[in-house]
């Protein structure tokens, strides 16, 4: 192993403190932007400005996937000969 890899092997992968709306939109399960802002006025994620730019902290929209209640998954028995 090289001294390159030796040296990118000890650093920790970097995680982004906010993202940028479109990316929040998607993190969110493909929501709209007036969803995003509305989940912000909820308080449920958090917004920082980088100037004019709107940006919503990784960390709350982690935090609003986790608080979401289990799906409820029932299978149906599949007809055979289809």
């Amino acid at each position: 192993m090289s001294d390159t890899e030796q040296t990118a092997a000890k650093i920790p992968e970097l995680k982004p403190y906010a993202v940028a709306i479109p990316v929040a939109q998607s993190l969110m399960g493909d929501k709209s932007r007036s969803e995003v802002y509305e989940a912000a006025a909820r308080g449920e994620v958090d917004f920082v400005k980088d100037g004019k730019k709107t940006l919503v902290v990784l960390a709350s929209i982690e935090r609003r996937q986790a608080a979401l209640p289990p799906a409820n998954v029932k299978l149906t028995p599949r007809k055979r000969g289809r």
